[in-house]
């Protein structure tokens, strides 16, 4: 089995235009998957890393989410903290959306598109570590997006280091469209993994701990020589 890894919310650029934020740069930085392509490039399989801030424009949401508070341009944070004094404006949205989600999926598509199949799209992700959350989700939209021994995979490899592991929870990926986009493709799977911010991470002062993601990293490595063995 081929694999390609994505991390769509780990970039901090933020390219300006004419819209005005209200939130901060530092509040933005809590809200996206800090330091995630720490974690999931560079594990030794082509990898595509979204570049800008998730708060410009998200490429995890359908191009045309437009109006909900948390859809391709995110209006409204997850704790209802305002992101911009006043929306943008279609204009600046679509100006976005063909400079950056735009060539995202067309890199993505070009990129599975000549992968040998079968093939598995692991997309890397974080999440804040709110109460009742596990330690690493294991997101497969109720095992519709990849096959149960492939997600039995990296649930074993994190239990077996101690980590507490959940399938689909906080999230099942009903709007992951990293997750919806690749599925599409004959003899593509698609899995995320959400990552507790708590183990890796400190989340008040945006700390990163190398060793902790060391470990990780180490874990990742060993279940994706696992599924590479899949035929």
């Amino acid at each position: 089995m081929k694999i390609i890894i994505t991390v769509p919310h780990a970039g901090i650029l933020l390219p300006k235009d004419s819209a005005q934020y209200a939130m901060r740069k530092k509040e933005m930085y809590r809200h996206i998957d800090f330091g995630t392509e720490k974690i999931f490039a560079d594990l030794g399989f082509p990898a595509l890393v979204f570049s800008a801030n998730r708060f410009f424009v998200d490429p995890n949401r359908k191009r045309r989410d437009w109006n909900s508070d948390q859809g391709v341009i995110i209006n409204k944070a997850w704790d209802n903290t305002l992101v911009y004094q006043k929306k943008p404006s279609k204009k600046i949205i679509e100006a976005r959306l063909k400079s950056y989600y735009d060539p995202f999926y067309r890199q993505l598509q070009e990129m599975i598109q000549k992968t040998s199949k079968p093939l598995l799209v692991l997309d890397g992700h974080s999440m804040d570590s709110k109460k009742d959350r596990p330690e690493v989700g294991i997101v497969n939209q109720k095992h519709q997006s990849c096959p149960k021994k492939i997600s039995r995979i990296f649930k074993n490899a994190f239990e077996k280091e101690g980590y507490q592991t959940r399938y689909n929870v906080p999230y099942w990926g009903e709007r992951a469209n990293i997750l919806n986009f690749a599925r599409k493709f004959k003899g593509t799977s698609a899995l995320a993994i959400e990552l507790n911010k708590k183990i890796y991470m400190n989340e008040q002062k945006l700390k990163i701990h190398p060793a902790k993601i060391r470990r990780i990293r180490k874990i990742l490595k060993q279940a994706l020589k696992k599924t590479e063995k899949i035929e």
